[in-house]
């Protein structure tokens, strides 16, 4: 700990929980240097604190899902309250083995009285001369005239987990005429009741922004600074159609959603990461002449995103093991099966989306691992996130195989999850105990068996013939599982990118990879994950040395299965 003569200070006791929100203006001042963003000036005013000396004041996150943070330290920071400035102790936690996430706190030295102000410039991620690295987004960038990015990259808030009114402002007065400001919750000045984590987890932009529908929706918009390399009207309708068809079918038709777009790599394809009413994505731009959009895709990928806004993770996320088995395996299974319910897709697609995340769970050499190691080593590791996606998505196929057979065909997991993401949307409790509860019910032990080996790994899940139901049949196939060979954070993102963890005898380590070298090249994972004969070819530098290294990113071979049409069966017949 060190003990650090500042500005800064806030919190407010667990008790204050059942009492009336605490009120907090935000006020967002992007500053341009030139044509760019240079950085926003922040000015957070928490009103009428009364906190003791020590207690938790303020609290910044270091790192989110491997993308550091701006990480202010207190010197970045001015902070007062009715006394004036506040002396603090600053503390840093461990960092978190897993790169997930972990935090800065301070504590005030004396105690903190009236409206407590706290001002610093908040910096967007310094990103090397025409680059747009991909990776989770989580960071806050200059783009094009304006800025985007998650709140937790570059707001420092009260350290507490009760609710406030939050009142965003926007001073553009520094950005060009016809600027506009946008937040999770609304455009322009706008106010909404959040927990401090839940404001972390907002999206921001600012700048010359584009939107769909031109002008602002009360409850559903997409919004760029970038001309994308697709057409946004041909895409957006179909979305907001899928949108408001999930909000009539959990019950929340006043429920907003805002989807932001950022300037993806030259070649780009889809990522982003969201979090309750916005999303933030890649898109690779108009004037990078990418190649096609593959329109279905991205709508599957829109649809999942946009999904996830309604059964969000457990309340009880981060108590023991997270929870993405429930929250990305609802998205992946729901949004494809929806879609198609909807008229959006043809059997064809279902099939094929479906298939692709089976996919991600037999052709990956850590499929055997219990759900616990593998999100634990899903951010930037040697595991990555798609085991995570594909094994969710299994589970969620087999819930509902299982829970047909057991009612003879008279409910379906509809019935289990339904209900559970209706009570979250009405604000009532929605916790593993009460998704334990529902599976008790519609499975009895034979359900918590199912469960907890799920849970434990150690075997391929049972997965039946009729798994999907009878328009298709099982056959076995074998994969050839996507091995990169060395972790992919560390070669992905950050100023310098370099191996890491090289896996003695793996392609890349035969080709002649070695540890430490540093990457020069992009790496393209989504298209070679993809593309099963796809070779990657690395431009790496060793000490001064340019090295060129070709080799196809495959482990051995995987026995598993996959599901194809049975033509015999019409698709009136397929009750999906």
């Amino acid at each position: 700990m060190r003990t650090i003569s500042s500005v800064v200070a806030l919190s407010i006791a667990s008790a204050a929980s059942a009492q009336a929100p605490r009120e907090l203006d935000l006020l967002l001042k992007p500053r341009m240097a030139d044509t760019a963003m240079s950085h926003v000036g922040v000015r957070m005013v928490v009103r009428n604190v009364d906190v003791a000396a020590r207690a938790p004041l303020l609290m910044m996150q270091m790192v989110a899902a491997g993308v550091n943070t701006a990480q202010y330290d207190a010197s970045a920071l001015t902070v007062t309250d009715a006394g004036g400035p506040v002396p603090l102790n600053e503390t840093t936690e461990p960092k978190d083995p897993a790169n997930n996430r972990y935090f800065r706190r301070w504590t005030a030295m004396r105690p903190v009285k009236g409206d407590l102000t706290v001002m610093y410039d908040g910096t967007p991620r310094r990103l090397p001369a025409g680059q747009w690295p991909g990776g989770p987004v989580m960071d806050m960038r200059a783009e094009d005239g304006g800025m985007n990015g998650r709140g937790g990259y570059f707001l420092v808030l009260p350290d507490d987990t009760v609710r406030h009114r939050i009142r965003v402002r926007w001073d553009l007065s520094g950005m060009p005429a016809g600027a506009r400001g946008v937040w999770t919750h609304g455009e322009g000045d706008a106010t909404k009741v959040l927990t401090p984590e839940k404001l972390a987890g907002s999206i921001f932009m600012a700048g010359p922004v584009k939107s769909y529908p031109a002008k602002a929706d009360p409850t559903f918009n997409i919004y760029w600074l970038t001309q994308p390399s697709w057409n946004v009207a041909e895409v957006a309708p179909v979305i907001e159609k899928l949108y408001r068809y999930y909000g009539r079918l959990f019950e929340d038709t006043t429920h907003s959603m805002r989807v932001f777009m950022r300037r993806g790599g030259g070649r780009g394809g889809n990522g982003g990461s969201g979090a309750g009413g916005s999303f933030l994505m890649y898109s690779p731009s108009a004037d990078q002449n990418p190649p096609p959009m593959n329109v279905p895709g991205l709508v599957a990928f829109l649809a999942h995103e946009v999904f996830h806004q309604f059964p969000e993770m457990f309340d009880d996320f981060d108590v023991g093991e997270p929870t993405y088995w429930w929250s990305e395996g609802m998205a992946t299974y729901y949004s494809n099966l929806l879609a198609y319910r909807l008229g959006v897709k043809t059997l064809d697609q279902f099939l094929e989306n479906w298939s692709g995340f089976l996919a991600n769970y037999y052709a990956d050499p850590n499929r055997l691992l219990s759900y616990k190691d593998i999100t634990s080593g899903m951010f930037g590791g040697r595991i990555g996130l798609n085991l995570m996606y594909g094994k969710g998505h299994a589970f969620m196929m087999l819930l509902n195989a299982r829970i047909r057979e057991k009612s003879r065909g008279t409910r379906s997991l509809d019935d289990l999850a339904f209900p559970l993401i209706r009570a979250h949307r009405r604000g009532e409790s929605y916790t593993r105990a009460d998704f334990l509860a529902a599976l008790d019910r519609e499975l009895g032990p034979d359900g918590r068996a199912l469960y907890e080996e799920f849970r434990a790994g150690g075997k391929l899940l049972d997965m039946p013939d009729n798994l999907i139901g009878p328009c298709f049949r099982r056959v076995a196939v074998t994969y050839r599982p996507f091995q990169l060979g060395f972790d992919a954070g560390p070669a992905t993102s950050g100023d310098r990118r370099v191996i890491r963890n090289l896996v003695d005898e793996s392609a890349a380590a035969r080709a002649g990879v070695r540890e430490g070298d540093e990457v020069v090249s992009t790496i393209e994972l989504g298209a070679l994950r993809a593309d099963t004969s796809a070779t990657l070819t690395l431009q790496l530098r060793r000490g001064e040395q340019p090295v060129t290294v070709t080799y196809t990113p495959r482990g051995g071979p995987l026995d598993g299965y996959r599901w194809v049409r049975e033509p015999s069966v019409p698709e009136s017949a397929c009750k999906l």
